[in-house]
């Protein structure tokens, strides 16, 4: 039995007219300011703006990274205990008597297009790439990197990040708002799914500042996308020929996309965007979808008649099996951090021997995770170069769940606060 009624009304504030009219200030105003500073001392400051917040990312993954891997497990847990129990697949998004607004092909298309889209396409050929050469299945031995044996890791790790933990972030966020919305009547807010803890509570400041943190984590994970799409379209065009001018090369031979060129594409896809969000839901939004939609299906028919089709069937079956016989172990694990002293004092006596610098340089170089043996051995200070092989390599072992838990910050770590932000 409820312990009150629940509440079906949410008074907020909102400016009767004006520029800010239907919006509430307190909330506009604030998270406009907080983004523009950022873009702002980013602009100006960028080699300092650079710094902090790499320092403020090493931090938090070292502090937080047990948060995100529990909290997104929370989430895969509660979607199967919701999926299992009878009476929630009974329960309407809406009043009794509502019909859906869309079809189930539009609804999904809008699902993947408005979501996961922008990078499936692209990453799920590269990532599976990089896995190839680099898991955590090579980083402790277990296999060899960019052999035959690596494909299997490859794509559990692909389809860890973008599988289920992906969707249901989406969909317990888009559950939360679609109920205290669509069947309480609440606004369409962050501050609504929480009313069965603060209550009315949350009319005013408490749920103004939910909304404004709401908004700039939507603002900073469409950003990172956005950054995706901008490589992704400047590539592309570049491979269909669109000219030099979009690319610039740096004196060591590396391409990267021209000032002009992510202008352009900024400007392109910024552009689709807004005229696709001012056409509303129930059409530029959900015909770009399904026209997103009808072309990945086309992709994907192409590549099962012209490629190799038994191959990327098998691999796909078997991937997926493996992906999910991992998905207790890949969603629960968190590798902690490897500190100096930690090293030091695991390490052999003759590297403990080393002077304060190339200690340092060598324990930089152990918990990298995106080298292996050889290439440690090789890049040594020459003090720590004359040493004997196997203390080597016990130096370079007594580093593995540092470089276990970098792999993981820069890649598991790094999807989890991103479909986190972005849902």
């Amino acid at each position: 039995m409820a312990i009150k009624p629940p509440i079906t009304e949410l008074p907020i504030r909102t400016a009767a007219s004006g520029f800010y009219r239907g919006f509430t200030k307190d909330v506009t105003i604030t998270a406009k300011l907080l983004v523009g500073g950022l873009i702002l001392w980013a602009i100006a400051f960028p080699d300092q703006a650079g710094a902090v917040l790499g320092n403020l990312n090493t931090i938090i993954l070292a502090t937080f990274s047990y948060w995100y891997v529990y909290v997104m497990a929370f989430f895969v847990i509660l979607c199967f205990v919701l999926a299992l129990w009878p009476t929630a697949g009974k329960l309407k998004m809406g009043l009794p008597g509502d019909q859906p607004e869309f079809s189930n092909f539009s609804w999904f298309s809008m699902m993947f297009g408005a979501g996961i889209g922008i990078g499936m396409l692209t990453f799920a050929t590269a990532e599976p790439m990089y896995h190839f050469g680099s898991n955590p299945a090579t980083i402790q031995g277990l296999t060899e990197g960019s052999t035959a044996g690596n494909v299997r890791d490859a794509y559990i790790w692909s389809f860890t990040h973008w599988g289920l933990a992906a969707w249901a972030s989406y969909a317990i966020v888009g559950l939360a708002l679609g109920y205290f919305s669509y069947r309480r009547g609440l606004p369409l807010t962050i501050r609504s799914a929480l009313t069965p803890l603060f209550g009315k509570s949350l009319s005013g400041t408490l749920g103004h500042v939910v909304d404004v943190v709401a908004v700039v984590a939507t603002v900073l994970g469409v950003a990172q996308t956005l950054g995706f799409g901008v490589e992704q379209f400047v590539s592309g065009l570049y491979r269909i020929g669109f000219g030099e001018w979009l690319y610039v090369t740096a004196e060591d031979g590396s391409k990267s996309s021209s000032t002009m060129a992510i202008i352009f594409a900024l400007l392109v896809i910024m552009g689709a965007s807004t005229l696709s969000a001012l056409s509303g839901v129930g059409k530029g939004i959900k015909w770009l979808s399904n026209i997103n939609m009808g072309l990945s299906f086309f992709v994907l028919v192409f590549f099962l008649l012209f490629g190799s089709t038994f191959f990327g069937l098998q691999a796909l079956f078997v991937g997926m099996f493996d992906y999910l016989v991992s998905i207790p172990a890949n969603l629960f694990t968190v590798w902690a951090p490897v500190t100096m002293e930690t090293f030091s004092a695991n390490v052999p006596a003759s590297v403990q021997a080393l002077s304060a610098e190339d200690l340092a340089s060598v324990y930089g170089s152990a918990t990298s995770p995106w080298g292996t043996l050889e290439s440690f051995s090789s890049g040594l200070p020459e003090a720590a170069a004359a040493l004997p092989p196997a203390d080597v390599a016990a130096a370079y072992a007594a580093a593995t769940e540092g470089r276990l838990s970098g792999w993981q910050g820069a890649w598991s770590i790094f999807y989890w606060a991103w479909w986190i932000a972005f849902a």
